[in-house]
């Protein structure tokens, strides 16, 4: 048994597993005793009193006493770090959990310092650590990607979708593992290459030097506008055309690989790029259609269009709480656009300018189609219900 474990038991506090986590506690002065008596028995810097922290820690943020909190494991890593040295793994558990601290009080600034220290250190240890390295970054993009989209479109928000694509273009790619023997890391990688590449050229087209630009800047700011979204395409779609090479190649899963084609079928057509998206919605329909129960999986999979981009990207929980639920009947062509917008029934508590942005929004979106075994059709009167704020 550990100091820290013995003294855990002594007040009546107790731990799991290696990192010694916390999962019960009768109070934060049951900690506070044990602290003390670690302090008097081992010093103030003994590895006792570093365990404590993590449950004192703990127990305060059930409290919602969140800055003490991050205190107390700011002072357990500050042990370890004294212990073990600069770049030990022992402070890894704590980097963690002074990180979700802060990003529970929506401290994306102080979150991301902690996540950037523990790659820090992972990068250090990388001979022990291997693929927990690229766990590690994609942590750190999770967290901009999170904070983005909690903070939305302004100077700050973007800032977070840039530090993103940053730790994604010159730490992740750089890390990224070998197929043959890390599909599933090496697959993560790639598909979250394509969402921030996405992000950041909707952004980019949305800002507003690419706003203004047409009307008062001239075509610099216009053409440096397209020539970035022109980037971010090419690297979402090398980024998802070599998801799919690494699925036909190493993955014995012929619906996977539908689905991959079918992901870059999508990021052609996002970009109005039709026939590449034609060519590979065609290779989807034809895997899939293959399978056992085939057509039946096939119809699942198109038989409505669907709206993109089909991310699972983090968000605000409450986005849809505030929002009007509108129901629309439209046309979907075999490009994924769509025209003949109706809104169906009666919405007189909508206020105009909502109901204006939903059929805007709907114009402007581009449709995963119907397909087919001949590639994708046009599809007429499709009822969507989507929310609009």
């Amino acid at each position: 048994m550990t100091q820290g474990a013995a003294l855990y038991a002594a007040t009546g506090v107790g731990i799991i597993g290696d990192q010694n986590r916390v999962v019960s506690a009768k109070s934060v002065e049951a900690y506070l005793i044990a602290l003390e008596q670690a302090e008097a028995e081992f010093g103030a810097y003994g590895e006792a009193s570093a365990d404590i922290y993590i449950g004192l820690g703990n127990a305060l943020l059930e409290n919602k006493e969140f800055d003490k909190a991050r205190d107390a494991f700011s002072r357990g890593m500050q042990i370890q770090r004294v212990n073990f040295g600069l770049y030990d793994l022992s402070q890894i558990p704590y980097l963690t959990l002074l990180a979700d601290t802060a990003k529970s009080q929506s401290d994306w600034r102080s979150a991301a310092t902690f996540l950037h220290q523990a790659s820090v250190i992972q990068k250090h240890n990388s001979d022990v650590t291997g693929l927990f390295l690229l766990e590690s970054l994609q942590q750190r993009i999770d967290l901009h990607l999170l904070a983005y989209a909690h903070i939305g479109g302004s100077e700050e928000g973007f800032k977070h979708l840039e530090q993103a694509y940053m730790v994604d273009l010159r730490e992740v790619q750089t890390h990224l593992p070998d197929p043959a023997t890390q599909l599933e890391g090496y697959l993560a990688s790639r598909e979250k290459t394509a969402i921030i590449n996405y992000e950041m050229a909707v952004f980019n087209l949305a800002a507003p030097v690419a706003k203004t630009s047409f009307s008062s800047m001239g075509g610099n700011a216009t053409d440096n506008a397209y020539k970035n979204m022109d980037n971010y395409y090419v690297s979402g779609r090398k980024s998802l055309a070599s998801v799919v090479e690494a699925v036909e190649n190493h993955a014995d899963d012929p619906r996977r690989l539908a689905n991959a084609y079918i992901n870059l079928a999508d990021w052609y057509i996002m970009f109005d790029k039709t026939n590449s998206a034609v060519k590979n919605y065609k290779k989807a329909y034809k895997i899939a259609a293959m399978l056992q129960n085939g057509d039946e999986i096939a119809e699942k999979l198109f038989s409505n269009p669907v709206i993109l981009p089909r991310f699972n990207l983090p968000g605000p929980p409450s986005q849809i709480k505030d929002a009007h639920q509108l129901m629309y009947s439209l046309t979907v062509s075999r490009y994924g656009k769509a025209f003949a917008i109706k809104l169906l029934d009666d919405n007189d508590d909508v206020p105009v300018s909502t109901l204006r942005r939903g059929r805007e929004y709907l114009k402007s979106v581009r449709f995963r189609p119907r397909l087919g075994l001949e590639g994708p059709m046009t599809i007429q009167n499709h009822v969507i219900s989507i929310y609009v704020r």
